[in-house]
């Protein structure tokens, strides 16, 4: 399993950190590019997402494991929540409000906790 944890806030050093996190797991969890990149996307969207609609300062967790020929991640933030059925799935080729669209568009499953400050993802792992 892979993860970290931290207070963020929403900088470019906030994405230079990610960034490396997710090039030591590319390398621990053995997955190919394709999937490294689905994975990547996914931890943006869903780490800005918290950031952006967030209590400040936010801390912010996850983790990734790999099991069943799927990568599962789990985001938890300090937030307080909100309710994902008043957010309507946007477009993907709009500018904003499209995170949650572009991991559901990824993913195999997205499940939330009853507030949904924690989101688990399910997603498969391609073949090299």
């Amino acid at each position: 399993m892979w993860s970290f944890s931290g207070v963020f806030s929403i900088s470019k050093q906030m994405y230079a950190v990610i960034e490396q996190l997710l090039l030591e797991a590319l390398e621990q969890l053995r997955i190919n590019e394709e999937t490294w990149y689905d994975l990547k996307l996914i931890l943006q969207e869903l780490c800005l997402n918290a950031l952006e609609h967030g209590d400040k300062p936010v801390n912010l967790q996850a983790s990734v494991c790999a099991y069943d020929n799927c990568l599962h991640i789990l985001i938890s933030d300090s937030g307080q929540g909100f309710n994902p059925m008043d957010c309507k799935l946007s477009r993907l080729d709009e500018e904003r409000g499209r995170g949650l669209s572009i991991v559901e568009a990824l993913a195999k499953k997205v499940v939330f906790n009853s507030c949904a400050n924690k989101v688990l993802v399910t997603l498969d792992i391609l073949e090299n």
